[in-house]
């Protein structure tokens, strides 16, 4: 009987496939929920093997990643938006390890697509072909925010960039705006949103350590950049490389809301840094203290508050690309 029932697991091994599919219905203002059957079809049709798990609710997909590394699976494919990336890469990635075991697939659908854009994964039949065809792994840094929430100590992990400051306002603004019904998400909403926190935000007294060098003041954001673009196609740091072992660290001075207006264009086109008041610096670590309330977002989501340690995991990831 314990010969069969060893048998019987051995079967199931063979036959499971190797791909774990997590599919966030809701990304893209609910479009990847109604376009999903004919993209598994389409996969299937192209030869690639694989199970899949589907979204219920926020942080659902750290659970199912999680779940799909325990069980063995060589690689787990998010399909939806940078928020879903976010969540496999923080299931994936357990607590105090710095690298991911299985690889990682991506098929972007969703308000942003910025991670996509840096890793060339923008075009739908390009992603689909990196699964099934098999074709080049990049190995890319991932970013650790370490902060305190709730009164512990708490980890997080970014892909693609993490913010603290006005970019944060941006996005807890437009978080509420979708759970209240009012936006859907795009570019439209997003930029409505930036206008609607200019008026009311003001820049945060902060003490910031790069790499050892401290910077002491008034400034209105902080951004940590392992990708290029960040709020659906703002080119946020212009040369930034996720595999280089640094974060391109983008520092804005105290600038006014009128200030912020007119230099808003130019975030699209990576003109941003010829203001003085715009900088980057190339660094593994930054440390933000300050008594003021600045909030924390990764990779589009709000993840927590100032204080906070923000450093690099070198090579931590292997992507499909």
């Amino acid at each position: 009987m314990h010969r069969d029932t060893l048998l019987e697991h051995e079967r199931q091994l063979m036959q499971k496939p190797e791909t774990r599919i997590i599919v966030n219905p809701t990304a893209a203002a609910g479009a990847v929920g109604h376009e999903w059957p004919d993209l598994r079809s389409y996969l299937a049709g192209q030869g690639l093997q694989f199970s899949e798990a589907i979204t219920e609710g926020p942080r659902h997909a750290i659970e199912l990643a999680a779940d799909a590394a325990a069980q063995g699976y060589d690689l787990v494919v998010a399909v939806g938006g940078d928020g879903t990336v976010n969540e496999v890469i923080n299931g994936l990635c357990p607590d105090h390890s710095s690298t991911i075991r299985p690889e990682v697939g991506v098929i972007s659908r969703g308000t942003g697509c910025d991670l996509a854009r840096t890793l060339g994964l923008r075009d739908p039949r390009s992603a689909v072909s990196a699964l099934t065809e098999r074709r080049t792994l990049r190995v890319v840094d991932l970013g650790e925010i370490i902060m305190n929430g709730e009164g512990r100590q708490e980890r997080r992990l970014f892909i693609n960039a993490a913010g603290l400051g006005f970019d944060g306002e941006v996005v807890e603004g437009l978080l509420h705006s979708r759970m209240s019904g009012r936006s859907i998400g795009g570019t439209v909403p997003y930029l409505t949103q930036v206008f609607r926190s200019i008026m009311r935000y003001d820049n945060k007294r902060v003490r910031a350590t790069i790499d050892g060098d401290v910077l002491e003041g008034v400034f209105t954001s902080f951004f940590a950049c392992n990708g290029r673009y960040f709020g659906g196609g703002m080119k946020v740091a212009p040369n930034a490389e996720p595999s280089d072992g640094l974060f391109d660290v983008v520092i804005l001075d105290a600038i006014s809301r009128l200030g912020l207006l007119a230099r808003l264009p130019s975030v699209y086109v990576g003109w941003h840094t010829i203001f003085r008041q715009i900088s980057i610096r190339r660094a593994r670590e930054l440390t933000v203290d300050t008594q003021d309330r600045i909030l924390i977002q990764a990779d589009g989501e709000v993840v927590g508050l100032a204080p906070a340690t923000l450093r690099v995991l070198p090579g931590a990831v292997r992507i499909r690309v």
